[in-house]
């Protein structure tokens, strides 16, 4: 049973360690997509969205490393 992609969430499936086997889930990978823009701004009420009082933040360098640093 994948993810409804309308709403981003998937149905709850419970299992016990008795054995219990459904060969009908589907525990699929769905890779989110995110993108690193070209403007920093200081969230003041943090809802994670650019207001009209979220002013920039000039000079800011941001560095990507991998998963080990």
């Amino acid at each position: 049973r994948d993810k409804d992609s309308s709403t981003g969430f998937a149905e709850s499936e419970g299992l016990t360690q008795n054995g219990d086997r459904d060969e009908t889930l589907d525990f699929g990978f769905v890779r989110p997509s995110v993108s690193v823009g070209d403007y920093v701004w200081l969230d003041v009420n943090e809802d994670g969205k650019q207001d009209d009082t979220d002013r920039p933040i000039a000079g800011v360098t941001l560095t990507l490393t991998g998963p080990d640093g």
